[in-house]
């Protein structure tokens, strides 16, 4: 099973940009020393609550630690060349490359890029052909609802580069077994979500299966209970109380155990988001610790 690190790339107003920057660069190297297999940085803009640093330029800056790197693209609010040119350029630097795709959801950014809302589905679908078209192949062309071009010649190109599809509902899921490579399983699904969904994702074409995690893993494992108790009694990112189940917690030779058994369940791959930043670094290294155990 491989190991993920999905990065936090929001910091808050409280320190400048470069300090941001350089905590961000800190902590995914620590992760790599630790024995994390990738890094993956998120898509968000116009952030409200602190400095967002954005996707290619971050995780550019930090390939130089990992030879494997995920960026994720809301893809409908870009235009598939552009993203086909900046992914492949990021390709460029590591020998693996995944594309994380997904339609977005938040209002304020389809209204600050001006796409409609209700037109992210066919969106995404069709950049996904566009990208692969380009990457491809030389003078191509493409003709859709919303992209279109022609004898287009666009490089660097990522024809080997992986295509990993979020989402939680049958139809997206779906969608993920038809024309990706992978799908990115929500960090709330339960190991029956997950089994469920699969089930779903493999009907439709199948590929590689990758489950998020949120995480707090100490070396005292009973605080690490407490702390998560305490997270959810104050309404942890609006998730359900029932959705403690899925945080990896405790110590590193229970997520031993909870890893192990996502593996049994026919997961490739975990990306972990530590829960809290006060303990970020014991739990990427108590995490990394839990797979060496398997």
């Amino acid at each position: 099973m491989e190991l993920g690190y999905s990065i936090s790339t929001l910091h808050g107003f409280d320190v400048t940009p470069a300090e941001a920057a350089a905590e961000t660069v800190r902590r995914a190297e620590l992760a790599s020393d630790a024995g994390f297999d990738y890094i993956q940085t998120g898509d968000h803009h116009v952030e409200r609550n602190g400095h967002y640093l954005q996707n290619v330029p971050t995780v550019s800056r930090l390939s130089a630690s990992y030879d494997h790197a995920a960026t994720l693209f809301l893809l409908p609010l870009y235009n598939p060349i552009l993203v086909a040119e900046q992914a492949g350029t990021v390709a460029s630097f590591v020998d693996r490359f995944d594309l994380w795709c997904s339609i977005g959801r938040r209002q304020h950014e389809f209204d600050a890029f001006d796409v409609d809302k209700r037109e992210r589905v066919p969106r995404l679908i069709e950049s996904i052909e566009a990208i692969r078209a380009i990457w491809n192949g030389e003078s191509v062309s493409y003709d859709g609802e919303f992209y279109s071009f022609e004898d287009l010649d666009a490089s660097p190109k990522a024809p080997d580069a992986r295509v990993c599809i979020g989402g939680g509902v049958e139809a997206a899921v779906r969608r993920a077994g038809r024309i990706g490579d992978a799908w990115v399983a929500h960090p709330r699904e339960s190991n029956d979500d997950v089994v469920e969904k699969s089930g779903w994702f493999e009907e439709s074409g199948g590929g590689d299966l990758i489950v998020r995690r949120d995480a707090l893993v100490l070396e005292d494992g009973e605080k690490a209970h407490e702390l998560v108790n305490d997270a959810f009694s104050g309404g942890y990112r609006g998730w359900d109380e029932s959705e403690k189940e899925v945080i990896l917690t405790g110590d590193s030779e229970e997520v031993a155990a909870e890893l192990e058994t996502l593996s049994e369940l026919g997961v490739d791959e975990v990306v972990v988001r530590p829960m809290f930043d006060e303990f970020a670094d014991e739990t990427l290294r108590n995490v990394a610790n839990a797979r060496h155990q398997l």
